[in-house]
C-alpha cells in the first residue's frame, strides 16, 4: 500500500501535467487555426472578423442581452433574434446562475468557468471573459464564451492515457518539455529543434546508448554523441500532408531483445507522438514567422513607400501613411476626418470630385491623372494620383496613391530644353546631320546639309535618299541599309555632282538610331564637306612628287632615320658619297653604322653627337673623317613625322682650299703687322726728329707748333702700334687706345697737368683704322687744348673723357671745368689750326660735333659705328 501511495503521488502529478498538456495541445490547435486565419487576413488588413470568430460574443447591459454573434446563439441552441433581450443569467445551468449574475453585475474581468444551459436543456462547460466597452453611447459589458466541451473530452482522454501510461513518466516528460520549449517566444525554430533532439535519449529505455537526430528542410540537429546503427527507429514529420523531415532514434549497441524487438511498443508510439507534436509545433512556428514577416512586410511597404497612400470613405480621409504626412506637411492624426478635397488645389477640385463620382457609379474612368495639391503652408505642387476602389472597414472606399512629380516636371522641362539645345547644336554644327526613318525617308536635314547640298529641307523631307540624289546609289545606299540592320559605316568618301553642276567631295558616316528599348527605328548620317581637303591632298601628292625628285637628285647625301636610330631611307647622293649601296644601309642602326664606317678615334668623337641627334636635340653641323674624305654632317628633327633628317656633304676639296686660304691669310697678316710696325717706327722717328728740331728753335710759338705736330704724329703712331699688337688687324680696342693717348699727353704736358684730375668713362668699343686715326687726332687736339688753355696759372681742375655706344651710334665726349671758350667764338670758323683740324676730321668720319659752354667747355662728337 505504501508503494501504491508513493506511486500515486508522481502519477497524480504526471496526470496534472498531462491535463495541462491536453489543454495546451487544444489551445495550440485553436491558436494554429486562428494564426492561419490571421495569416490569410493579413493580406487584407481591413477585414473584420467579428462573425468569423470561434468564440461566442455577447454584448449585455446589467445582464440584458443587446447583441451577440451567430456563434454565441448557436452555442446555446437559439436563433440570433430569439436570444436578443434575454438575460445572460437565463443561459446559466442551475447552480451557476449566481456566479454568472455576480460577474455580469459587478463587471469582473478575470476569466472564469461556468456551465451553460442550452435551449434543449443540455448543459456544457464554458469559459467566460468579460470587459467593459462603449456601445451605442453607453457603457456595457462584452463577454466572450468558449465552449470547453471538446477540451474537457480531451482532458478525460488524457486522464485515461495517463492512467494507461502511468509507468511511462519519462515519455510524458519528453512531450511536456518539448511543448514547454515550443511556448518560449524568444526561442528560434533552430534552437527549439536542437534542444528537442537533446531531450530524446533520456525518454528511452537505455539513455546511455541512445542517440537521436531531427532533420528539417535538410538541416540536421543531432545529439552530442551520434552514430547511425542497425538498431533504429524513424518517423516522418509532416505538415499539411507534406513530408518536412524525420525523427530518428538509434541504439549504439545491441541490447537483449524482447518479443517485440529492441524498442518497446510505447517507444514506437512515443516517436510517432513526438513526430506529430513536432509537426504541429513546426507548423505553428512557421505560421507565426510567416505572419510576423507578412505584417512587417505590409507595414514596411505602406510606411516606407515613397508614394503617399490615402484611404477615404466618400471623400472623408480614414487612413494615411507617413509619405502623405511628409508631402502635405500635416501630421497623420490631423488628416483623419478631413475632406480629401481640402488638400486639392481649387482649380482641380471639380475634376477630382467628378471622377470619384463616376468611378463610384461603375463608369470606366481613367485611374491615373495629374492634379495640383496644396500643402499646409499654402504652397502647391504637382502630383500624379492613382485611384482605385476597395473595401475598407466593411464599406466601399477609395484607395489613392499620390506621387510628387515636381522633379519629374522639372526633368520634363529640362528634357524639352535639352531637345531644343540638341536641335540648336545640330543646326549650328559644321557637319551635316540627317535622319532617316525605318522606311528610308528623310525626317531631319540641318542647315549644314542645306549649304552642302544647296537643297532646302522642305524639298528633302519625306524623300528617299538615292531617288532624290542618284549619286548616292552604290556604297552610300548600302551603308544606309547596313545601318538599319545595326551595322555602322564610317568615313565613306563620296564624289558628288549637284543639279547646278557643282562638284565636290564629302566623307559620310551612318549609324543605327535606337529607341530606349534598343530597337532600331532609323538611321543617323553625319556628312562632312571635304572638297578643300581633297584639293589639299592632291596638292600634297604633287608636292611629295616634287620632294621625291629633289630627294633623289640632291647633291647632298640625305637620310631618314627614326628616333630609335633605324635608317629608313637614303638617297643616291648618300650612296655615292659613302660608296655603299642603300640596301646595305637601310634597316641598320645609325650608331652601329657610325662605328662600322669611321675609325675608332673619329667614331669616339662623333658618337656622342649622333646620340644627341637621336634624342631630338639640336646639334651644330660637325665634320667627320671617312676614309680619305672629309664630310660635313648636319641634322634636323621633324616633330610631325618623328623622323630625323640627316645631311652629309663631301667637303674634301673645300677643306683643301680653306687650308690654302688660311695659310695665305696668315702670311698676309704677318706682312701687314710688319707694315704697321714699320709705319709706327717711322712715325716715331719723325716724332723724334720734330722733337729735336723743336728744342733748337728759340721762337716759343714756332716751337709749340712743332710740339703739336709731334703729338699728332704720336697719336697716329699709337694706332699702328695697337694694330700690329692686336689679333684682329682690321679693328682696334678704341677705349684702350684713347686711354694711351690721354696718358701720353698728360705725361708730355706734366708741367701743366700737375693740378688736373683726368677721369675716364669708356665703353669697350672697337673701331677700324678709318675711324680710329681721325678720332685719335680729334682727341689729341681737344685734350691738348684743354691742358694748355682751360686752367691758367696751374689752376686746379678736372678733365673727363667719355665714350658710349648705343646700338650703332657712338658718342665721344671731352669736357673740362676750366674757364671755357669765349662766347663770341665760332669754333667751326676759328682760325686755330687745332679746331679747324677737328672740324675737318669730324666731317671725314661723317660725324657731328656740338659745343657746350656750361661750367667749362664740352665737345660732343657723334658718329656711326
Amino acid at each position: 500500500m505504501k508503494n501504491n501511495h508513493k506511486t500515486k503521488g508522481p502519477l497524480k502529478k504526471n496526470i496534472e501535467k498531462l491535463q495541462k498538456k491536453a489543454a495546451n495541445l487544444e489551445a495550440e490547435k485553436s491558436q494554429n487555426k486562428q494564426k492561419k486565419n490571421e495569416l490569410n487576413e493579413s493580406k487584407d488588413q481591413f477585414r473584420i472578423l467579428f462573425e468569423a470568430t470561434f468564440e461566442g460574443i455577447v454584448i449585455h447591459d446589467q445582464g440584458r442581452i443587446l447583441d451577440a454573434n451567430q456563434t454565441f446563439a448557436q452555442m446555446f441552441g437559439y436563433r440570433l433574434n430569439e436570444i436578443k433581450g434575454m438575460n445572460v443569467v437565463e443561459l446559466a445551468a442551475p447552480g451557476w446562475k449566481e456566479t454568472v449574475k455576480d460577474h455580469a453585475q459587478k463587471g469582473r474581468e478575470e476569466p472564469y468557468q461556468a456551465m451553460g444551459l442550452r435551449k434543449d436543456g443540455s448543459v456544457f462547460p464554458g469559459e467566460l471573459r468579460g470587459r467593459k466597452i462603449r456601445y451605442q453611447g453607453k457603457d456595457v459589458r462584452l463577454t466572450a464564451v468558449a465552449d470547453l466541451t471538446t477540451q474537457k473530452e480531451a482532458e478525460a482522454a488524457k486522464e485515461k492515457t495517463l492512467h494507461d501510461l502511468g509507468e511511462r513518466n519519462k515519455e510524458l516528460k519528453l512531450l511536456y518539455e518539448v511543448s514547454r520549449l515550443s511556448s518560449k517566444a524568444d526561442l528560434s525554430l533552430e534552437e527549439f529543434l536542437q534542444k528537442s533532439a537533446d531531450l530524446i535519449p533520456p525518454a528511452w529505455r537505455y539513455p546511455e546508448i541512445t542517440c537521436a537526430q531531427i532533420t528539417i528542410d535538410n538541416q540536421k540537429y543531432k545529439t552530442k554523441i551520434f552514430k547511425k546503427s542497425q538498431w533504429d527507429q524513424c518517423e516522418d514529420i509532416r505538415v499539411n500532408g507534406k513530408k518536412l523531415g524525420t525523427v530518428e532514434v538509434y541504439y549504439l549497441e545491441e541490447k537483449p531483445e524482447l518479443d517485440e524487438g529492441p524498442f518497446l511498443k510505447e517507444e514506437r508510439n512515443l516517436i510517432r507522438t513526438l513526430s506529430s507534436l513536432l509537426s504541429r509545433i513546426i507548423e505553428r512556428k512557421k505560421t507565426d514567422k510567416a505572419l510576423e514577416e507578412s505584417e512587417k512586410l505590409y507595414s514596411s511597404v505602406v510606411e516606407n513607400s515613397n508614394d503617399a497612400i490615402i484611404i477615404h470613405h466618400d471623400g472623408i480621409i480614414r487612413f494615411v501613411n507617413e509619405a502623405a504626412s511628409r508631402f502635405i506637411g500635416v501630421p497623420k492624426n490631423e488628416f483623419l476626418g478631413k475632406k480629401m478635397t481640402d488638400f486639392v488645389h481649387p482649380d482641380d477640385r471639380e475634376i477630382v470630385l467628378d471622377r470619384f463620382k463616376q468611378r463610384r457609379e461603375g463608369k470606366d474612368v481613367k485611374s491615373i491623372y495629374e492634379v495640383s495639391l496644396v500643402k499646409k503652408d499654402g504652397s502647391s505642387f504637382p502630383a500624379e494620383i492613382n485611384v482605385s476602389l476597395i473595401h475598407y472597414q466593411g464599406r466601399p472606399a477609395g484607395l489613392v496613391f499620390l506621387r510628387d512629380i515636381t522633379e519629374r516636371k522639372f526633368t520634363e522641362e529640362a528634357l524639352r530644353e535639352r531637345k531644343e539645345l540638341l536641335s540648336h547644336v545640330f543646326e549650328s554644327m559644321q557637319e551635316g546631320v540627317l535622319v532617316l526613318n525605318s522606311d528610308f525617308r528623310y525626317t531631319y536635314w540641318n542647315k549644314s546639309m542645306e549649304q552642302t547640298s544647296q537643297v532646302q529641307k522642305e524639298d528633302v523631307l519625306g524623300q528617299i535618299p538615292w531617288k532624290k540624289f542618284p549619286f548616292l546609289k552604290g556604297n552610300i545606299e548600302q551603308a544606309m541599309k547596313k545601318a538599319m540592320e545595326g551595322e555602322a559605316s564610317r568615313g565613306l568618301d563620296l564624289k558628288y555632282t549637284l543639279a547646278n553642276g557643282k562638284e565636290g567631295w564629302t566623307t559620310e558616316s551612318y549609324f543605327p538610331l535606337k529607341d530606349a528599348e534598343e530597337n532600331i527605328i532609323g538611321v543617323v548620317g553625319l556628312i562632312e564637306e571635304i572638297t578643300e581637303r581633297k584639293q589639299m591632298e592632291q596638292e600634297l601628292r604633287e608636292s611629295e612628287s616634287k620632294f621625291r625628285d629633289i630627294f633623289e637628285n640632291a647633291g647632298e647625301g640625305i637620310t631618314y632615320t627614326s628616333l630609335g636610330g633605324k635608317v629608313i631611307e637614303v638617297n643616291k647622293a648618300f650612296e655615292n658619297i659613302l660608296g655603299i649601296p642603300s640596301k646595305k644601309i637601310t634597316g641598320k642602326n645609325i650608331l652601329s653604322l657610325t662605328k662600322e664606317l669611321l675609325t675608332l678615334k673619329n667614331a669616339t668623337k662623333i658618337l656622342p653627337l649622333v646620340k644627341n641627334i637621336l634624342k631630338g636635340k639640336e646639334v651644330a653641323p660637325f665634320e667627320a673623317r671617312y676614309k680619305d674624305k672629309t664630310l660635313l654632317v648636319s641634322s634636323t628633327y621633324n616633330p610631325k613625322s618623328k623622323r630625323i633628317i640627316g645631311l652629309i656633304r663631301d667637303i674634301t676639296e673645300t677643306k683643301k682650299k680653306e687650308e690654302q686660304i688660311k695659310k695665305s691669310l696668315h702670311e698676309k697678316e704677318i706682312l701687314l703687322k710688319e707694315i704697321h710696325h714699320r709705319v709706327k717706327n717711322n712715325m716715331q722717328v719723325i716724332s723724334s726728329l720734330i722733337n729735336i728740331q723743336a728744342r733748337r728753335l728759340k721762337d716759343h710759338k714756332i716751337r709749340e707748333m712743332f710740339r703739336a705736330t709731334r703729338n699728332r704724329v704720336m697719336s697716329m703712331a699709337l694706332v699702328h702700334e695697337r694694330l700690329y699688337r692686336a689679333e684682329d688687324l682690321a679693328r682696334i680696342d678704341f677705349s684702350k687706345y684713347i686711354e694711351r693717348v690721354a696718358v701720353h699727353l698728360m705725361s708730355y704736358y706734366r708741367d701743366l697737368s700737375q693740378n688736373i684730375d683726368l677721369k675716364k668713362d669708356l665703353d669697350d668699343i672697337f673701331l677700324d683704322v678709318t675711324k680710329a686715326v681721325p678720332l685719335g687726332l680729334i682727341t689729341n687736339e681737344l685734350l691738348t687744348n684743354s691742358l694748355k688753355h682751360a686752367f691758367p696759372k696751374s689752376k686746379k681742375g678736372e678733365i673727363k673723357i667719355e665714350i658710349k655706344q648705343k646700338k650703332n651710334m657712338c658718342l665721344l665726349t671731352i669736357r673740362d671745368n676750366g674757364k671755357g671758350l669765349p662766347q663770341d667764338l665760332d669754333f667751326k670758323k676759328a682760325e686755330s689750326m687745332g679746331l679747324d683740324l677737328v672740324t675737318s676730321l669730324v666731317k671725314q668720319i661723317n660725324g657731328k660735333i656740338e659745343l657746350y659752354r656750361d661750367k667749362g667747355t664740352c665737345f660732343e662728337i657723334t658718329f656711326e659705328n
